[in-house]
């Protein structure tokens, strides 16, 4: 249970001014309900000795006694993480409780109390525990101190009377002072507060032993530390069947639901919806595939971080139509460069083809440092022969969305800055007049090349050599769109 021993470790401490005085009565060296002072170590029975000897207060509180078994009792004493829990679960407290080892406890009251309990000694009616906390508030700061705690457990009529019993000193000499100070008018309230933990174990365990109240159901999909679980298993012979009972069945359904879902998986939601009406059972295809186990796949960046991450190496490809004024159609081939929004390369044809297209390509290996990474759309001019050529150049190929070219925004974008600042004032007539644009931006004719683009671009002309459509393929030496004669 998390009651007494975590608020004997803070409500003592809290409330140090709202207790009794300690007892005048002269005492022993050492309490003889421990046993032998060497069966502790030297640093435990010392802390057991201040305590027992010098107090600052001591209290005897007495709770209402709770229609339980004792050995159900006893074991909520014995687990208080699982009662901690239970009293979350119910709203009856919000304590935090953590099971350092068998005989140590963690606890936390969630209002400035934290604390360590250790467990001196058990028997079967009496438990002994010395606790060591602190608390803080705005008054007196931080305030340390000790508890040794004695609960009897009397059985009378199959009703449980508990007992406590607390030994509190502390370290804090004003905290100290002030809890002898106020002891006659409101030592009442520090019994309810050292008392609270007794109620809190009270109603778990009321609630456990209640065949309607669930607790067993709770328990077995509640995930506890399996030391506590087996104490409380050993009192609840009925809790133990349950759980096994649920355990069973959960595993039952995770293998079957697996089992069906991988059956589902391979068939397709159309071959399950069809055998679900062949059951009579009628449903929706689109329902079926919504709850299906769909396979997993590894996590990959959005289309916006690729874009960022690569921009050095990305070159966007694109196609544009300009209508001349004897009704023919230009297709208009553009490179630009995503490090700097440079375009790169331009060409002019009549009749595109894949391997004219693998050509331009070429050449902007042979003046440029190879890419990385090109964008480019799922027009059929990049067929399997521009496929080819690009994996020769070592250029990784990233295909946009159907109906997507918001994912190649860049040449969009120099695509409509062509048309406005350009097209929009000439009308074209044919491949073989070409106009100056001073507006595009300007390439070197012979600018300096890094890296092994002009190598590997060299090495695959006279491999992979092929005759370009009917657009003359050219450097560029000055940006120009060709146009009808000015």
């Amino acid at each position: 249970m998390f009651g007494w021993v975590e608020t004997l470790i803070t409500a003592s401490i809290v409330l140090l001014c709202l207790a009794s005085s300690a007892s005048g009565a002269a005492r022993t060296s050492w309490p003889s309900l421990l046993g032998s002072r060497e069966a502790f170590s030297p640093e435990l029975s010392a802390a057991i000795e201040r305590v027992w000897l010098e107090p600052t207060l001591s209290r005897t509180i007495i709770a209402p006694s709770v229609r339980a078994p004792l050995d159900v009792y006893a074991a909520f004493v014995d687990t208080p993480e699982v009662t901690a829990a239970a009293a979350r679960f119910r709203k009856i407290q919000s304590y935090e409780v953590r099971v350092l080892d068998d005989d140590r406890y963690w606890g936390d009251d969630g209002e400035g109390a934290r604390g360590i309990a250790r467990v001196l000694r058990r028997e079967p009616r009496r438990r002994i525990f010395l606790s060591q906390g602190e608390h803080t508030n705005p008054f007196l700061g931080t305030i340390r101190g000790s508890a040794l705690t004695i609960l009897d457990l009397e059985l009378q009529d199959g009703r449980v009377n508990p007992r406590l019993t607390a030994y509190v000193s502390i370290d804090n000499r004003t905290a100290a002072t002030l809890a002898r100070l106020f002891v006659p008018m409101l030592g009442f309230i520090a019994d309810r507060k050292l008392g609270e933990g007794l109620r809190v174990t009270s109603a778990v365990t009321e609630w456990a032993v209640d065949r309607s109240g669930g607790f067993c159901n709770w328990f077995a999909h509640e995930p506890l530390p399996q030391l506590q679980r087996d104490r409380i298993l050993a009192a609840l012979p009925t809790c133990a069947m349950a759980s096994r009972s649920s355990t069973a069945a959960e595993q039952d359904l995770d293998r079957d639901g697996g089992a069906q879902s991988k059956v589902g998986a391979e068939m397709g939601s159309r071959a399950v919806h069809g055998e679900l009406l062949k059951l009579g059972v009628t449903v929706s295809q689109a329902t079926v595939s919504k709850y299906m186990r769909r396979p997993r796949r590894p996590p990959s960046q959005a289309w916006r971080t690729l874009l960022k991450n690569h921009a050095k190496d990305l070159i966007a490809l694109d196609f544009f139509t300009v209508p001349t004024a004897t009704f023919r159609v230009l297709f208009v081939f553009v490179v630009l460069s995503h490090g700097r929004r440079r375009l790169v390369h331009f060409n002019v044809t009549e009749h595109p083809t894949a391997e004219w297209t693998a050509r331009q390509l070429l050449e902007v290996c042979v003046y440029e440092e190879t890419p990385r990474y090109l964008i480019r759309g799922r027009d059929q001019v990049y067929g399997a022969r521009f496929c080819r050529q690009a994996a020769t150049l070592d250029i990784r190929e990233v295909v946009i969305a159907p109906r997507s070219p918001w994912q190649n925004a860049y040449a969009e974008r120099v695509i409509a800055s062509i048309r406005r600042e350009c097209l929009d004032h000439v009308r074209e007539a044919s491949t073989q007049n070409p106009v100056d644009v001073p507006r595009l931006p300007q390439r070197d004719a012979d600018p300096p090349i890094a890296g092994q683009g002009r190598a590997r671009a060299a090495q695959c002309a006279a491999t992979c050599s092929g005759k370009g459509g009917e657009g003359s393929s050219r450097r560029w030496a000055s940006s120009r769109i060709f146009a009808a004669g000015a």
